[in-house]
């Protein structure tokens, strides 16, 4: 069995029993990490899941190893005929994880909401009775102000262009148009 999870914005095949190396994760050594962003689950009997972007009932469970840095790669700029050269090395950090098991089925971890979670008390105001105040308000009429405090500016009018024609026409000619 097998996993496709997403961290750190990219995507691992992760199994049981495997060592993998991820971007870098807050966690301390030896604790548990919970993987909920699973993409795709490839069952022993050949069954594919695949999520839509994710499975919402799969999870890998994995312990952090350790964490360290890759090896280090050299990062070189050149332009040619400039004489424009920079040189300098770069080492990624990651964190190391043994993957303990992958779980189907399993109903995400979340957080109860604070409505949820805190009993209504004797007198306080029902969640319905809140929901119906902002409607009330809406309903009173809103006073509007006497003038705008900014008036736009109204465009000037563009004068009539003229051509060759129209400039060499005789007076009469145009008053004859209009």
């Amino acid at each position: 069995m097998y996993a496709i999870v997403k961290t750190g914005g990219k995507q691992y095949r992760v199994a049981e029993g495997e060592q993998v190396k991820i971007e870098k994760l807050e966690a301390e050594v030896n604790s548990e990490v919970v993987l909920d962003q699973v993409l795709a689950v490839s069952k022993d009997d050949g069954e594919t899941i695949f999520g839509t972007p994710t499975i919402p009932d799969a999870r890998v469970v994995a312990r952090v190893l350790e964490h360290g840095k890759a090896d280090k790669i050299l990062v070189f700029k050149y332009k040619s005929k400039v004489n424009y050269r920079r040189r300098y090395g770069h080492r990624q950090p990651y964190t190391e994880l043994k993957i303990e098991k992958i779980e189907l089925g399993v109903a995400p971890s979340r957080k109860p909401r604070k409505e949820a979670a805190e009993p209504a008390a004797e007198g306080a105001k029902e969640p319905a009775a809140k929901a119906k105040e902002p409607a009330a308000k809406a309903k009173e009429p809103v006073a509007k102000a006497k003038e705008p405090v900014a008036k736009a500016k109204e465009p000037a009018e563009k004068k009539k262009r003229t051509t060759k024609a129209t400039a060499k026409a005789p007076k009469g000619a145009e008053a004859s148009e209009e």
